[in-house]
């Protein structure tokens, strides 16, 4: 089984993926890479193309996006939805859910961020 590799979206900050990185993980920020202002549609297919679970505080646009994956039965890698949160409790949360999980087990489906606390 492969680790979990994340992809933060440009809502989270991108001191979550350099705290992870130290830790061992793959994470990336979209901060980082310049990649702003994208479409939250690119971001999404981004991140299945690279095999890459999306976190995302932005629920509203990019739960739609996985529903719509699910019911034509279309590949989109993984998504961690969250509300934000401090970013004491992010870390935690997130630290929990990429200890818990492999990558797999996360393969074409949504993740709520809450259920890790």
């Amino acid at each position: 089984m492969s680790l979990i590799r994340i992809w933060l979206d440009e809502d989270v900050r991108p001191l979550l993926g350099a705290v992870l990185r130290e830790r061992g993980y793959d994470a990336v920020s979209a901060v980082e890479l310049g990649r702003l202002s994208i479409p939250d549609a690119d971001h999404f297919e981004y991140c299945a193309a690279n095999g890459q679970a999306l976190l995302t505080f932005n629920i509203r646009d990019f739960v739609p996006l996985a529903r719509r994956a699910i019911e034509e039965d279309r590949h989109f890698s993984r998504l961690i939805v969250s509300e934000r949160l401090p970013f004491s409790q992010l870390w935690r949360r997130t630290l929990r859910l990429v200890g818990t999980l492999q990558g797999e087990q996360l393969a074409d489906r949504m993740i709520w961020l809450a259920d890790y606390r």
